[in-house]
């Protein structure tokens, strides 16, 4: 007897395979990803890049038409000297925030023990707003003070890499910039790009620019993508009554202009005691 094969099972495709294949056919798509990537890299590299400083400003430049002859100059400069002193200088700052944080924890814990004291909670607002007064300036003053002394390290720390043209640098992107000059030492590129009112190497603006644009578009999107999954993960699991509740407050919110939702942030974060929470 002849045996019968078994039929051929088809190999299954995952969503994201098939998108992959349907990308792989169109070349345009192809190149304009191949083009995202080149200038993702370039503006997470660019720190590493021998690029002018963005905010170097040269006034006597100002405007000055793009130019690669030559092609470069032996001019960028960055204090080594100064970086190892302001990592003493910033050192001996931090030791000073431990008695500046536990002086403001104080004033927060006695102007809370006052507020809850049961004379000032039955008393007036007026009453209570006077009693409370001293105390909540302790606190403003405690904060102004470890406010200030944090940026007194920042300063310290930012300081060797603001005179050489950089904006605030984080931790990773002053390494990047060290590295940068130990790879490259004076040298930089020209204005391939010309100079602004200023006489700011726009080619450097614009890569740095970049990153600000890529780190927000990211942050965005994850924001959007964890809220958005969530929302409707829990709509969809639980349904009925709960995810027409649910995406009745989505139309409600389509229908509030967007402008009001930012005057109404923006006004929330401007609050004083937000602020201070924030900072």
């Amino acid at each position: 007897m002849i045996e019968r094969s078994a039929p051929l099972e088809a190999a299954g495709a995952s969503l994201a395979w098939d998108a992959w294949r349907r990308l792989r056919r169109d070349a345009a798509a192809i190149v304009a990803l191949a083009t995202l990537g080149v200038v993702a890299a370039i503006a997470v590299l660019t720190p590493l890049l021998p690029l002018q400083p963005p905010d170097r400003d040269r006034t006597e430049l100002q405007y000055a038409a793009p130019t690669a002859q030559p092609l470069w100059l032996r001019d960028f400069a960055l204090d080594q000297e100064a970086i190892e002193r302001t990592g003493e200088r910033a050192a001996a700052l931090r030791r000073e925030m431990p008695a500046l944080e536990a002086a403001y924890g104080r004033a927060q814990e006695e102007l809370r023990r006052a507020a809850a004291e049961p004379r000032l909670r039955s008393a007036g607002a007026a009453e209570r707003d006077a009693a409370l007064m001293p105390l909540s300036k302790k606190v403003d003053e405690a904060f102004d003070a470890l406010y200030r002394k944090r940026a007194e390290i920042d300063d310290t720390v930012q300081s060797p890499y603001t005179r050489a043209g950089f904006a605030r640098l984080g931790p990773v992107g002053r390494w990047m910039v060290r590295v940068r000059h130990a790879a490259f030492g004076p040298w930089q590129l020209n204005s391939w790009c010309g100079r602004d009112v200023l006489g700011r190497d726009v080619l450097a603006r614009i890569c740095w620019g970049a990153r600000v644009s890529l780190v927000v578009g990211l942050v965005a999107t994850l924001v959007s993508l964890v809220i958005g999954v969530t929302y409707g993960a829990v709509a969809g699991y639980f349904g009925g009554r709960l995810d027409n509740a649910m995406m009745r407050l989505v139309d409600v919110l389509y229908s509030i202009p967007f402008i009001f939702v930012v005057i109404f942030v923006i006004t929330v974060l401007d609050e004083d005691r937000v602020a201070r929470r924030l900072a």
